[in-house]
């Protein structure tokens, strides 16, 4: 049984159209033919059926086929396998005529092999200038896309520029809040108020980050703000109270206001990435940043 099953896969995996099985013991053969059935991959011809309805050539793929199994190998990326997976996707995009579709996956490839150019290399201005202009297209191709796993992708290329961080920051902060909702819409077991995960936490921090450096040239409190959500949906209490102690956040009673309203638990705010700081700040489990509110309080207040 082991040789003739080795048989069986060699014959179908090396054939470069159809495999004709002829069998003349229905007994033993019924347990692979019906499993050939319900996968549906094998045309059955009883033996008082005609053979003029088997395919004498293979089924050709439809621009739906190619276009899902584009899909999927775009899904497939990661890894080792990811620059071979994205090849794969945008041939089969071009096979199905979405062009579109294949050009933006070519982007992806070019944000994948633009990860490991060593900047420090190119030493002339015109080498500088080609490499950002190239940034800029693959960011562009990427939005494009409208694609909430390209988004991220698109904030990178956007940072490597070194221009535009206060964009770059509300882009890490769409894609982490794009996740987390489709995360949670899509899994009914999860009770709220829902704790961002490790990977969502990584983008509010980039976010928070950039929004922080922002902050120090422009000094807005509207930026402020921004760099703090970000810091408490990725957990980072210390940081949020180090902002608050620096001074640089509430300067006065409308700014604390605003400010504690991003602390406050609500029916309106459980589905969002601030919920489980809202119900830790209600708890008291962030005690370095309840200090820290307080003593703004007192401050404004006098």
């Amino acid at each position: 049984l082991e040789v003739e099953l080795k048989m069986l896969y060699t014959a179908i995996t090396r054939a470069r159209v159809n495999v004709f099985i002829a069998e003349t013991d229905s007994e033993l053969s019924r347990p692979m033919f019906n499993y050939f059935r319900r996968r549906a991959v094998v045309d059955v011809v009883n033996r008082e059926g005609s053979l003029s309805s088997v395919r004498v050539f293979g089924a050709k793929d439809t621009i739906e086929d190619w276009k899902n199994r584009g899909e999927y190998y775009l899904e497939k990326a990661e890894g080792d396998r990811q620059n071979s997976c994205l090849r794969l996707a945008a041939k089969c995009f071009d096979k199905a005529g979405d062009t579109k579709r294949m050009n933006q996956t070519l982007a992806y490839l070019s944000f994948t092999e633009i990860e490991n150019v060593d900047e420090k290399k190119l030493t002339k201005t015109k080498q500088k200038l080609q490499f950002k202009e190239k940034l800029y297209n693959i960011t562009e191709q990427l939005l494009e896309a409208r694609d909430v796993g390209f988004l991220n992708k698109a904030a990178f290329c956007l940072l490597k520029t070194e221009e535009n961080d206060e964009y770059t920051a509300r882009m890490f902060e769409l894609y982490a809040k794009l996740t987390y909702a489709k995360r949670i819409s899509e899994d009914d077991s999860l009770v709220l108020p829902v704790t961002p995960t490790s990977h969502e936490k990584k983008y509010f921090q980039y976010a928070g980050q950039l929004f922080a450096k922002v902050h120090k040239s422009d000094g807005t409190f509207r930026l402020a703000v921004d760099c703090f959500r970000n810091y408490v949906s990725a957990g980072m209490y210390d940081e949020a109270a180090d902002m608050i102690n620096s001074g640089d956040l509430v300067r006065n009673n409308k700014e604390f206001q605003r400010l504690y309203q991003l602390c406050i638990p609500s029916a309106d705010t459980m589905h969002d990435p601030t919920a489980t700081f809202r119900r830790d700040f209600q708890r008291k489990k962030c005690v370095k940043l309840i200090e820290a509110i307080k003593s703004a309080a007192i401050s404004v207040g006098n």
